[in-house]
């Protein structure tokens, strides 16, 4: 009998070891922003960082820092010690948010083109997309975004989808989808006085690390602001 109960304890050990289950990504990206038609932005570098679905957002050449997580987005400035609230949940009508999230994963979904490419080392699947806007008012002219992703599933990302603000919009939204992006190119197929726009973002850098809880809060003492422009 007691030998019956040792060989049942090493039965629920090893099946305990099989179930694992794999965690989510924690640790730094770096990503390398151009727009190649060199027309609106200067290329910068981007990191960001990810933890329990909060998200630390660093664009080093604009000398931006916002902070995500669960209720919002944080614009820090920290030479001047204020933050800016860029976006808050309770502020948007988050039926709509989510109907909009719902109607894009499913385009990610249908958009695969089975096509696999190796980027530093890791096998991507692609994705190729256009996102037709609303016909402009007294134009017969629809303009639309080209996108071309390429995605790694090998990594479970978790990050809150309350983030929206218009420099990494896409590396964001994929994030939330829960992989991870290596590559974006966003061509602007529209009618525009700087002809074609492209922009894109490729990431360079993986490090899986543990982070300390205080990257993804507001710094004590620093003063809340209510317009972006009392930031500076």
């Amino acid at each position: 009998m007691k030998n019956r109960k040792y060989l049942v304890l090493i039965i629920i050990f090893l099946l305990s070891g099989c179930t694992n289950k794999k965690e989510f990504f924690e640790g730094e990206l770096t990503y390398i922003y151009t727009d190649e038609t060199k027309l609106l932005d200067k290329p910068d570098t981007v990191r960001v960082y990810l933890k329990n679905g909060n998200c630390r957002i660093e664009e080093i050449v604009n000398e931006r820092l916002f902070i995500m997580d669960k209720e919002g987005t944080y614009l820090i400035n920290a030479d001047s010690g204020r933050y800016f609230p860029y976006y808050l949940k309770e502020c948007y009508d988050l039926s709509v948010f989510d109907s909009l999230r719902t109607a894009y994963k499913n385009k990610l979904e249908i958009s695969r083109t089975g096509e696999t490419v190796t980027i530093d080392n890791a096998k991507c699947s692609e994705i190729i997309y256009l996102d037709s806007l609303d016909v402009p008012e007294g134009t017969r002219v629809v303009p639309f975004w080209e996108y071309r992703i390429y995605i790694d599933g090998s990594y479970k990302i978790k990050k809150f989808s309350v983030a929206e603000h218009s420099e990494i919009d896409e590396v964001e939204y994929i994030l939330e989808q829960g992989y991870l992006p290596t590559y974006i190119k966003k061509t602007y197929r529209g009618e525009v006085k700087y002809g074609k726009l492209t922009v894109a973002y490729k990431l360079i850098k993986i490090e899986q690390k543990k982070l300390d809880e205080s990257l993804f809060k507001i710094p004590t003492g620093f003063v809340k602001v209510n317009e972006i422009n009392e930031l500076y």
